[in-house]
């Protein structure tokens, strides 16, 4: 059976891709980084872009983190240390005081684990 060819200018657009979802990524955790409030989050989530869209997942993992505070499984390492310092960033002004007691140690310890085995 012979190897089967792209079409040209497929790579091109997978680059093109890729560029963009870094791109989209890269403005997401500036953001993120910048965000000292409950209202900056809930603001980050309500600019979640519409389905299917590229970044959106980075968006989605906040918001599951956020709205259920599990560890989102589709978010990688990085990601996961972003939150962490988010949460803590949130702590130490007291912007987390909603959450019932041992909810923010369990979090952080998860976020911890988590970063260890996705890196």
């Amino acid at each position: 059976m012979a190897a089967r060819r792209q079409r040209p200018g497929v790579d091109e657009k997978r680059e093109r891709e890729a560029a963009e979802l870094r791109r989209l990524r890269s403005a997401f955790e500036a953001k993120l980084r910048a965000t000292n409030t409950r209202a900056g989050v809930l603001a980050l989530i309500a600019a979640t872009p519409k389905p299917d869209a590229p970044g959106r997942s980075f968006h989605s993992n906040l918001a599951f983190l956020w709205q259920q505070w599990i560890v989102p499984a589709g978010a990688d390492a990085d990601e996961l240390r972003l939150y962490r310092d988010l949460l803590r960033r949130l702590d130490a002004q007291g912007q987390l005081t909603f959450l019932k007691p041992g909810v923010l140690e369990r979090i952080a310890r998860e976020l911890d684990e988590g970063i260890g085995t996705r890196a």
